[in-house]
C-alpha cells in the first residue's frame, strides 16, 4: 500500500545510525517541534510547540519546546504538517488527497 520507501520506521532508523556512529538526537526527548491533533464526535483541537529556531541557527540549543516565538516558526509547523499529509496519504495509497504543492524540498 502506498510507496514505503519513504516511510521510515524511527526507531529502526536511530539504531542503524547509532551504528553507523552518527550522534542521534532523540526525538522523543529533544525533538524541534512537536504537533498533536485531536478530533472526535464533538472535539477538535490541537496543540504545535517548537524551539526558538533563531537561536537554533546561530548554534544555541532552542531552548525548551513552547508556543512558536515568529511568524516563520509558524509557517515552518504549517509547511511541515501539510507534508505530513502528503506522506500519510502517499502511505495508505491515497494519491487523490496529495497535493503536491505543500511537498517540501
Amino acid at each position: 500500500m502506498g510507496d514505503d520507501k519513504k516511510v521510515v520506521d524511527l526507531d529502526q532508523h536511530r539504531i542503524k545510525l547509532a551504528l553507523e556512529g552518527v550522534r542521534v538526537p532523540d526525538l522523543d526527548t529533544d525533538p524541534v517541534a512537536y504537533i498533536e491533533g485531536v478530533w472526535g464526535e464533538d472535539v477538535y483541537g490541537f496543540n504545535a510547540v517548537v524551539k526558538d529556531l533563531e537561536d537554533l541557527r546561530r548554534g544555541g540549543t532552542g531552548g525548551d519546546l513552547g508556543r512558536p516565538r515568529t511568524h516563520y516558526e509558524v509557517e515552518l509547523l504549517v509547511k511541515h504538517t501539510r507534508a505530513l499529509a502528503n506522506d500519510i496519504a502517499r502511505h495508505f495509497g491515497l494519491e487523490h488527497l496529495i497535493h503536491t504543492e505543500d511537498e517540501l524540498p
